[in-house]
This record gives C-alpha cells, structure tokens and sequence, in this order.
C-alpha cells in the first residue's frame, strides 16, 4: 500500500493533504523520514509515524455532518486560539472537516476518518455540488444572474464554472446558488468581482446531504443511504 493512502486510510486526512505531511518530511517508516509519495509499506509490519506519533489503520469510518455557526474556522488546530468548529462535536476518535468554510460563512461541513471519500468530495474533477443561500447587500440585475449561470468569472488567474441560481425572493437579494468547485472564498469573491457585498452566507447542501432540520451548531451522523450517495 502506497504511504499517502495509508495515511488517509488511517484517518489522518484526506490524500492530498496526508501528501503535503509526506512532503514536509513529517512521516517516517519503521523510523526513517519518506518523503516519495509512491513510497509502499506492508501495513502488518511496517511502523508509520506523523511527527513521531504512531499511526495505524481505522477498524471504523466515521461519518458526521455539522451546521457550522459563524465565528468558528474549520481546521483541527489554530495558533491563535481561535475557535475550532471541530470542538463542536465531542468525540475522542480522529476525524478531520472535508474542504473548509470560511469563519463568517455558516452552514453544513462533514467530519470524516474516510480520507478516500474526503478526497472524492475535495477533488475537483468529481463536481461534487454545493449549495449555498445568499443573502446580498442590494438587489442583483438580470444580467449579473446571467453572468455566474454562464460561468467565466475571472477569479485571479482562474474562471468560474458555470452555476446554477435561483432568487428566492421579492427583492432580488436572497439567492439559491449551486457550484461544482470549491475555490478559495468564491462566491464573497464572485458577487465583489459583481459590485456586491455578501452579508450572509449560508451552505445547506453537500451533494445528496441536506440540512434536514440540524440546527446551527448541532451535528449528526449520515445515514447510510446518505453515505453510499456521496460515495
């Protein structure tokens, strides 16, 4: 088994991730430091550690859907004390967010021990949908909602996909918006690259995952049928 999936096999986080800690130097076999993501080890004899904890494989996944609020950053540790959303969910066993939401963006994050799924759901290629309400600082023109369905977008160096958008209500400012990709703050970016300001931002769909009444700050376990759909 290749060292990156044993890792995110293991819980640790998804393979793209487990291959940044390879890459840094952070893991060693049997006491030497791999840094060759193709580096194969025999998972019943072979001793793997992360900054020189022992990793061994999971016996169970883990699969939990939270309703992040906001002021809450999505990562397991912060240096500066801020707070973890994953202090949310009082469980002992390792289990890490897959993607992240921004600390003033609330709404519905998984929790996961399954680096595979994670990386199905992160990797940009599975389009996995994600939906989003949008509050706006004004109404939004016609030609504006045109614009984010066509897709095109300029964001840096890289263009948006094309969405997905229902208005929701009267005023024009309240907006169901579907994206397949997951850029860095997109959508703050996209309505500021439209002249608007994003007041409230709200995930309440992962692929086949809704809300399903889980209030702000609860989490709950996926169903299986849930899980088989992401997967």
């Amino acid at each position: 088994m290749r060292i990156n999936k044993y890792l995110a096999q293991a819980g640790i986080a998804s393979r793209r991730k487990s291959e940044e800690y390879i890459l840094s130097g952070r893991v060693k076999v049997n006491n030497k430091i791999v840094t060759d993501l193709a580096f194969k080890i025999n998972p019943a004899n072979d001793k793997v550690l992360l900054d020189d904890k022992i990793i061994l494989l999971i016996e169970k996944n883990i699969y939990i859907l939270l309703n992040k609020p906001k002021g809450y950053v999505c990562s397991l540790y912060d240096p500066y004390n801020k707070q973890l959303a994953r202090s949310l969910i009082p469980l002992k066993d390792r289990i890490f967010n897959v993607g992240r939401l921004d600390k003033n963006t609330e709404g519905l994050i998984i929790y996961t021990n399954d680096g595979q799924l994670a990386n199905r759901l992160t990797h940009p290629n599975f389009k996995i949908k994600k939906t989003y309400l949008v509050k706006i600082n004004k109404p939004i023109l016609d030609e504006d909602i045109e614009k984010i369905r066509k897709g095109g977008i300029k964001l840096d160096t890289d263009s948006t996909l094309p969405a997905f958008l229902n208005i929701k209500d009267k005023q024009k400012t309240i907006i169901e918006l579907t994206i397949m990709e997951g850029k860095k703050r997109q959508i703050r970016r996209v309505f500021k690259n439209l002249n608007y300001n994003v007041l409230n931002l709200d995930r309440i769909a992962i692929g086949n995952i809704a809300n399903n009444g889980l209030e702000i700050g609860n989490y709950r376990y996926l169903s299986e049928k849930e899980i088989k759909g992401l997967k």
